[in-house]
């Protein structure tokens, strides 16, 4: 008994460590959207929006544009992409977002390692696209993975008992195997996604569907190849890209160009974030998460 309680007086101690810490943070007041400034002037401050890793949400990028979209001192805007994709509804919303953006101040993009499928899509909504040489890009596509537990839970004696009012009301469950209806309806649904990603990357591009088609089967693609395939304006770097915003500026002149000042958004963690880390979240260890529940996806795999 007396090992017990000294083991539930640790844990107590180090909860109280961990909340110390998240209090301390949001005692220094942890703003999400702070932004340095680099050596900036009036003319030549390029505001750099970072879309990196898997899109499983628009929120984040949401503030850190519109926060820039509203700062006057801020000319033009730079998404900078580092991303294999994601989720569609949120690609789609993030195109979005850059095409309301850009109505209001020029916005380029920037490809950087990767941006792929989802990654790509969200590049639709700039004005003009760099991309390094060898980016991956491309995987215009879409794709859904479905884990089926049915047998593990056969095994251990579990069962679920489901009730429903639709035919496909439990489409996509990991408890039994997918029907011949349940995968001819999800391929309708991917399909018709895939055609929403063709006509976005034709739209956007200017490049016929059927030329679209061709290279729309999953493939990755260069950036110097995307260049020659019209999903991409030039090769160059991040501050290239910043270039190229400042001269769409209105009543930019180039023979006064200026080196543009590039300024980043810090990221810092609020406490109700520092919270949700340190409870996690419930999963299944050997599935990703993003995997453990039905989900389409514009995804490099």
């Amino acid at each position: 008994m007396k090992n017990f309680f000294s083991a539930l007086g640790i844990i107590f101690s180090l909860f109280l460590v961990m909340m110390a810490i998240g209090f301390f943070a949001l005692v220094k007041g942890l703003d999400a959207n702070t932004i340095t400034d680099l050596s900036a002037t009036k003319d030549n401050s390029v505001g750099i929006v970072d879309l990196k890793g898997e899109i499983n949400n628009s929120y984040e990028f949401r503030e850190k544009l519109d926060k820039f979209v509203q700062d006057k001192s801020i000319k033009a805007i730079v998404i900078a992409i580092d991303s294999p994709g994601g989720a569609v509804g949120a690609s789609e919303e993030i195109y979005r977002y850059i095409l309301e953006a850009r109505s209001k101040k020029p916005v380029v993009c920037s490809l950087g390692n990767m941006a792929a499928s989802g990654g790509l899509y969200s590049s639709l909504g700039c004005q003009k696209v760099i991309t390094q040489a060898g980016t991956l890009t491309g995987s215009i596509g879409v794709i859904m993975m479905l884990p089926n537990v049915s047998s593990i839970m056969e095994k251990v004696g579990v069962q679920f008992h489901i009730i429903k009012t639709g035919q496909f009301k439990d489409t996509g469950t990991p408890f039994r195997d997918l029907t011949e209806s349940d995968r001819n309806f999800l391929h309708s649904v991917a399909s018709q996604a895939y055609e929403q990603f063709i006509d976005a990357v034709s739209t956007a591009r200017n490049i016929p569907k059927e030329k679209v088609r061709e290279f729309a089967d999953g493939r990755i693609i260069l950036g110097e190849t995307s260049v020659k395939l019209g999903l991409a304006d030039k090769i160059g770097t991040l501050k290239d890209a910043a270039r190229e915003s400042l001269s769409l500026v209105p009543g930019y002149d180039a023979t006064k160009a200026v080196e543009p000042s590039l300024v980043f958004p810090t990221k810092k963690m609020k406490f109700a974030e520092f919270l949700e880390n340190v409870n996690g979240e419930a999963s299944v260890p050997f599935i990703p998460q993003k995997f453990q529940s039905m989900s389409i996806r514009y995804q490099l795999m």
